[in-house]
């Protein structure tokens, strides 16, 4: 069962949800995460299935772009956060009920975290979660290790399969290529002339 349910709005951070998403699972495993028609099965109930994982997950991000806060019905019925209906809304509202369940925001973009009266009563919690940032620039990849840190350190049986970091890249290279390099000087070094440990051996018989 996934461990953490990533909740974002396509038409806001999709991109950007796409970029964590892969980090995370590089990090944690593709089995640690839940992340909408990515993780259903063609034929099964989407929203049975939606249901079942808010129920047992234990981290959500709530993926936050610049238009989270704003995005509107398509028949410009106001803003998708005031409908009751709004999946979003539903997904964020119920894990913030679920005393076993985590739920951090993650900005990207510009966004910055919303204050209670942008909210709708069921959301104001969310406006009091302390936030993790992450910019799609040079600071990606170590923010990137914060938020994998703190998952961890939420959820302990979550164990990062590798680490991604700028120096954890360089670590892993050099290492391959030290490899490379003593795999090449053993194949290709000439072979070494034994005559001399022959006799010597012939010597102390």
């Amino acid at each position: 069962m996934a461990k953490i349910f990533l909740s974002y709005r396509r038409s806001d951070s999709q991109y950007a949800t796409r970029s964590i998403s892969d980090r995370l699972q590089k990090s944690l495993g593709k089995e640690a995460l839940f992340q909408d028609v990515k993780s259903v099965s063609l034929g099964e109930d989407f929203e049975k299935r939606v249901n079942t994982i808010l129920t047992n997950c234990e981290v959500m991000l709530v993926i936050m772009g610049d238009e989270w806060l704003t995005v509107e019905e398509e028949d410009g019925g106001g803003r998708r956060l005031d409908n009751p209906d709004d999946l979003v809304r539903r997904e964020v509202a119920a894990a913030l009920v679920n005393e076993n369940t985590v739920v951090i925001p993650v900005l990207t973009g510009g966004a910055e975290m919303p204050k209670p009266d942008d909210l709708p009563d069921d959301l104001k919690a969310l406006s009091t979660r302390n936030a993790a940032v992450v910019r799609a620039d040079a600071s990606f990849e170590s923010q990137m290790d914060a938020l994998v840190d703190e998952i961890v350190r939420k959820v302990p049986e979550l164990r990062p399969v590798v680490r991604y970091g700028k120096f954890g890249l360089m670590g892993v290279a050099a290492a391959a290529i030290v490899g490379i390099a003593i795999a090449n000087y053993w194949n290709t070094r000439p072979p070494q002339d034994l005559s001399s440990i022959r006799w010597n051996e012939e010597q102390n018989v």
